[in-house]
């Protein structure tokens, strides 16, 4: 689909169910989310899954940014029809998809953040970081810093698919400027980002879902975020990194099914489209 500056391969399911749009991590593409589609689909959600600018799939003219990240977002759901939606972001996905909410509040039917620092401008958060995130991490494998040590020695085949889809992201196309690691970490800084009070205004039912061995976003600051929110679900998922949702799709797709649901609204949100 075209969007300002570049075009945007996406998955569709289709039908008539209430949509979902994912955003993947910037270690990921629209194949991350492999075992979502089924069970959100099995659950009865049209589920829309886009490679985010910056990808080997998606053709883009303009670098990737949050600001002209979230205008995709605008443009992908114009371009299907869509008035109102859920979203579900992980890592910097949920950067775009709180930037999204934020601005565009009545068109976002919910909101699930997974395993994300979330971009936050707040000087005081931010400050955390360098207490979690120590000069020297974002040149370590992705690997290592985003798949639990659990996950590596149980799963190696899931390690392998993991590394695999790794290799069209954003964050593998980064990661051959010289500069990678100085960018990567700036990134995880919200610079023009929401701050507290931004999300404290949000009237949306939010859901937030972290791992319990995430290196980036370990569960104490999942508890610092969660008090930013009115309306917020915290579940922390055993066993599991900064990909919770790829190390452990059960009980994700547990979580995500059972707050979609939660959330159900009976008006009209889009026209149908055509079968994926």
């Amino acid at each position: 689909m075209d969007v300002p500056e570049g075009r945007l391969k996406y998955l569709d399911t289709g039908g008539n169910g209430e949509p979902v749009i994912l955003l993947h991590a910037a270690t990921g593409t629209g194949r991350s989310w492999d075992y979502q589609l089924p069970a959100l689909t099995a659950a009865g959600f049209r589920v829309i899954a886009p490679w985010r600018r910056g990808t080997l799939e998606s053709s883009t003219g303009a670098a990737p940014n949050n600001t002209l990240e979230t205008r995709d977002l605008a443009a992908l759901a114009d371009g299907l029809g869509l008035d109102r939606f859920h979203l579900l972001g992980s890592a910097s996905g949920a950067f775009v998809a709180i930037r999204f909410a934020v601005a565009n509040e009545t068109r976002v039917l919910s909101l699930t953040l997974a395993n994300s620092l979330l971009g936050l401008n707040q000087p005081e958060f931010v400050r955390l970081l360098d207490v979690v995130l120590p000069q020297g991490f974002q040149a370590l494998p992705s690997e290592f810093k985003e798949l639990s040590g659990s996950y590596r020695i149980a799963n190696p085949q899931g390690v392998q698919r993991w590394l695999d889809i790794e290799q069209g992201s954003l964050a593998a196309q980064l990661g051959q400027r010289p500069d990678a690691a100085a960018v990567m970490r700036a990134g995880v800084r919200g610079s023009g980002g929401p701050s507290y009070a931004d999300l404290q205004a949000l009237n949306l039912k939010v859901l937030l879902v972290y791992g319990d061995a995430d290196l980036y976003a370990p569960p104490a600051l999942a508890r610092i975020l969660a008090k930013q929110f009115r309306n917020v679900r915290l579940t922390i998922i055993g066993e599991s990194g900064h990909a919770s949702h790829w190390e452990q799709p059960d009980p994700f797709n547990s979580v995500v099914t059972a707050f979609l649901a939660s959330t159900h609204q009976k008006q009209h949100v889009g026209r149908q489209a055509p079968g994926f």
